[in-house]
């Protein structure tokens, strides 16, 4: 017997329904509901009227919402004026739907009702095993073929070989049961993939899945027209598109043909991904990425590679990426174009924790480019592609700039950076300070604050000293530490010797200096610089301690 409950698709079941109803009745023909059938799923003009079949895939006891829907369907059908209404269901009815359904016959006493329930689906597949297997996929030959299947489950004995030999059977097998096309398999990450594909021009096949019947996107829906550009760019050019599950049509006869040759995909899931084989024939091919100025001269090269291609309707995308795989690329050419211009698309692949120089011939691409240049990518010296580089950088010229900046400070000090999964604008401006200090000798510092300790029994003294310095409580400050350092995304990094000057500075805590009891924990000048003013490092060799002077304000 069959189990109809297992059974997740009620395409199949009305399909199978709909040919069990044609062969007991011939002269009887399907409705193709999918712009509403009328309360008709097949229709039999006998000879002594008009006989209309509803069919439900509903398995388990009717709900109230169920009912509801039966009862409309059956409304719609009496407009037809038939002699008969029967309703095709495997279920049979218990003693509380037997009793409604006997509610209907009274309601309707012009028309006779009659329910065809699991019985009589039962009977249909007992005198038709060719739908019987059509909607279970399976015979006694694919039975045993399963029990080879199960065998993969079971220790290899022979090692390998019989590894190798029972991918050969299931191969052979497939070729058997899916004439027309080369099956292979693959395991990966991802766990196995199968790939079918037609190994014969020309073949009509009902496995080859219909993309413009098998979706549906709504015009007034604003998120499945979205899909709809990504899903018209699959299919004119390959690559992937992940469509919700929403928008499937599953009532497509196709689909369900479909649905015959890969099996139940994507029920019971929230989208369904569809992805083109990739093909890496002749490939690793090696290019180089080009950054021309306006004056079309290179100020910039980085050496690519390409992988793949995936191809679609109107043309393909080749990919690939650099050697460290940091920049993915993609190439995207029309085969009615006969020139080399395509559209070229770059973007970072995940950096959060891996080194930062892992990433450094990247992000010196990056910052050297700017929006009125050019990229190119050369085979050798010939231009395959090219486009302007306009906003292709801008969600990853901040990145960049952090690793090259990470890049110089790990030259310096040998303190090794994982790139931050978060990025902050303070921490770009961190890091570009400290290498500048680092490299240069001299930056304008991130911090607008320094404080400056003083010892608790010349309070005074310091007050009095740097109030000869002040104009309006203001003045400039020149301090040399021995040993400066600086918290750089997560990472302490010790630059040596370095002054900080500060031109126009405030001290903003000097009643908080003059209220100072002994006792207390030592104090600390507070000098915060001006409003459009900054403090500015530079590096000196040599030695000595602290070094702290008040000076006047520059004017």
């Amino acid at each position: 017997m069959i189990n109809w409950q297992d059974i997740q698709n009620p395409t199949f079941v009305e399909r199978v329904a709909k040919a069990a109803l044609k062969r007991q009745h011939p002269a009887a023909r399907g409705i193709d509901g999918s712009g509403g059938d009328g309360g008709r799923d097949c229709v039999w003009d006998s000879p002594d009227g008009l006989v209309i079949f509803e069919i439900k895939s509903f398995t388990a006891r009717l709900s109230t919402k169920q009912k509801r829907n039966i009862e409309k369907s059956l409304l719609k059908a009496l407009q037809h004026d038939p002699i008969r209404w029967e309703l095709v269901i495997p279920l049979d009815p218990c003693p509380t739907e037997e009793t409604w359904f006997t509610g209907l016959k009274k309601a309707h006493p012009g028309i006779k009702l009659v329910w065809n329930g699991r019985d009589w689906f039962d009977s249909q597949m007992a005198m038709h095993p060719d739908l019987r297997e059509y909607l279970e996929g399976v015979d006694s030959r694919l039975l045993a073929r399963a029990r080879t299947m199960k065998l993969e489950k079971e220790v290899l004995a022979g090692g390998l070989p019989d590894l190798g030999g029972r991918l050969a059977d299931l191969t052979r097998i497939a070729a058997e049961r899916f004439p027309g096309h080369q099956v292979s398999f693959t395991s990966g990450p991802d766990g196995l993939t199968i790939t079918a594909s037609n190994n014969e021009v020309g073949l009509a096949s009902e496995q080859a899945l219909d993309l413009d019947t098998s979706f549906y996107f709504p015009d007034d829906d604003a998120d499945a027209q979205s899909v709809k550009l990504q899903f018209k760019e699959f299919r004119d050019y390959g690559g992937q598109v992940i469509v919700p599950d929403r928008y499937v049509n599953r009532e497509n006869p196709r689909w369900v043909d479909y649905e015959r040759f890969w099996g139940q995909i994507g029920t019971g899931s929230d989208a369904l991904e569809l992805r083109s084989v990739p093909d890496s024939t002749k490939m690793p091919l090696p290019v180089q990425l080009i950054l021309k100025g306006p004056d079309q001269i290179p100020k910039a090269r980085l050496d690519m590679r390409l992988t793949h291609r995936v191809q679609g309707l109107r043309g393909g995308i080749v990919m690939g990426s650099d050697l460290m795989e940091v920049l993915h690329l993609e190439m995207r050419r029309d085969l009615a174009t006969p020139t080399r211009s395509g559209v070229l698309r770059l973007e970072l692949n995940a950096l959060a924790g891996k080194w930062s120089y892992t990433a450094e011939a990247v992000a010196e691409f990056i910052v050297q480019s700017t929006p009125e240049d050019t990229l190119t990518v050369n085979f050798g010296p010939t231009a395959y592609a090219s486009a302007p580089v306009g906003e292709t950088f801008d969600d990853m010229r901040e990145v960049a700039q952090l690793i090259v900046a990470l890049n110089i400070i790990q030259k310096h000090t040998n303190v090794h950076f994982a790139v931050p999964a978060e990025l902050t604008h303070a921490d770009i401006r961190m890091a570009s300070a400290v290498a500048q200090l680092l490299e240069v000798g001299e930056a304008v510092l991130v911090e607008r604050t320094y404080w400056v300790g003083v010892k608790p029994d010349h309070v005074a003294d310091f007050l009095a000293e740097i109030s000869t310095r002040m104009i309006d409580d203001k003045l400039a400050i020149y301090a040399i530490r021995p040993e400066q350092s600086f918290e750089v995304v997560g990472q302490h990094v010790d630059v040596g010797r370095t002054s900080i000057y500060g031109g126009k500075v405030c001290l903003v805590n000097r009643r908080e200096l003059e209220a100072y009891q002994a006792g207390n924990p030592p104090p600390r000048a507070q000098f915060t610089c001006l409003p459009g003013e900054h403090l500015v490092g530079r590096r000196h060799d040599g030695e000595g301690g602290l070094e702290v002077r008040a000076l006047e304000m520059r004017k």
